[in-house]
């Protein structure tokens, strides 16, 4: 799977995401989401995706360990989902990459 997604870059998946949520609001598809005053419930997580003491290139974000003064270098991802306490399924929006920021 790793070889196969390693290849793709994250801004050409980005469109599908917002051509299957324009099709869910049209469908009327998330209507029943809808969860207090006209307004969805949504669940954010971050997760991290790579992390490696030796390997790192120039987006990466790093942490250093405190006691030892390791450095590891990383990449995290902020996903995020339209949820609904009596619903089961939850619909997935474009997730989005967290990137180390100037100053």
């Amino acid at each position: 799977m790793r070889t196969i997604l390693d290849k793709v870059d994250p801004a050409d998946i980005e469109p599908s995401f917002t051509d299957i949520f324009r099709n869910l609001q049209r469908g009327k598809v998330l209507e029943p989401m809808v969860f207090m005053n006209g307004c969805y419930l949504i669940s954010i997580d971050g997760t991290g995706y790579f992390s490696s003491n030796k390997i790192h290139c120039d987006s990466c974000c790093t942490k250093i360990n405190s006691k030892t003064g390791e450095i590891t270098y990383q990449h995290q991802i902020l996903g995020v989902s339209v949820v609904h306490p009596d619903i089961k399924e939850v619909i997935p929006l474009a997730p989005e990459p967290i990137i180390k920021q100037d100053g």
